[in-house]
This record gives C-alpha cells, structure tokens and sequence, in this order.
C-alpha cells in the first residue's frame, strides 16, 4: 500500500479490444491492483444459463449487455457488486489500485456519484473497429473522461503511457513508488 487515503479507483473504457486488459497487466508490473468489471457476473450467468461460448462477438457482446442491463433495471446489482467489492480492498489496504472495467455511461456516472474520488480513463486505439451493437460499446466515446489514454503504438508505446498515468495518479515517478513499496 503506497499511502493511507482511498485506494485510486480508476473507472477504465473503451472499445472491445482496445487493449484494457492488457493496459492494466502493464500497471501491475508496478502495483498491486484489483481488476474488476461491471459485466463479469453476466459473463457467469450467460456461461451457465444460454449456453454463451465466451466469444465476445456481436452476438456475445449483445447478450452480456442485455443481462447487466436486466441487472440495472431489477435493483442496480451491477453498482452494488462493485461498491461491496471497491469498499472491501480499500477497508483492508492489500492493493494499491483498483480498475473498474465499465462501458455504460451511466453506470460510470453512478459510480462517480458514489465515489468522487474515482477516476476516469478512456483507452483509445484507432486500428480497432467500434463496436455499436449495444448500449455499452455504442456510447463509449460519448463521455468526459479524465483522461484519454493513447494505445496506437507499440507495446513499447503503452508501458510509457502506463507510467505516465501512474505518475499522475500518486503524484511521484516510478521510482519513487517502487521505493514507498519496499518500506
């Protein structure tokens, strides 16, 4: 744990593909984090209950929205998963960040209502095609991010844009992280 506030919450978007995952694997070589997504429970459910193969295809992508939508409408499970999960690793300080992966517009703004602190990310690469045939990946560039985050280049590339933005977000370099760490 690098200090005693709020762990960072970094809301992450973009479109399939992006690079997200990948994104966040590049910051734990230099922290240690929770990757948690707003559809993950869906993913179980669609698995068990319609038989989804797990290809995130235009079909897959429209049923795993369909559910968190159902999820939304029922008693806003998506939200509550995710505070019972965030509220959880911050009281116990084991990680230094936690990743939210969400693509719904507004289950991003209830979240910024419930946590003020968090922090909003878009990843973007052009060589990806968007995807639109469901609310979530449809509307992902239609927000104000608190930061847009570049993936265009090289894999190179992105490790300089991961430690740009972890030096934003605690305020220090790299290397002065790593040293808090080993204390």
């Amino acid at each position: 744990m690098i200090n005693n506030k709020n762990i960072p919450l970094i809301i992450l978007n973009g479109c399939g593909g992006v690079g997200k995952d990948t994104f966040v694997n590049i910051c734990g070589e230099y922290l240690s984090l929770e990757n948690y997504s707003t559809i993950d429970t869906y993913k179980l459910i669609a698995r068990h209950n319609f038989h989804w193969d797990g290809i995130k295809d235009e079909k897959g992508r429209r049923l795993l929205s369909d559910l968190k939508l159902a999820g939304v409408r029922y008693n806003d499970a998506p939200l509550k998963e995710l505070i019972q999960t965030y509220d959880e690793s911050n009281s116990c300080h084991l990680v230094d960040i936690f990743f939210c992966m969400c693509r719904d517009i507004e289950e991003i703004e209830k979240i910024k209502k419930h946590y003020p602190h968090a922090i909003t990310a878009l990843l973007v690469n052009d060589n990806v095609k968007h995807i639109s045939s469901n609310v979530g990946d449809d509307n992902v560039m239609n927000y104000e991010y608190d930061y847009v985050l570049d993936n265009n280049g090289t894999l190179d590339d992105l490790k300089e844009t991961v430690k740009t933005f972890i030096e934003n977000i605690f305020e220090c370099s790299i290397e002065d992280i790593e040293k808090a760490k080993n204390f």
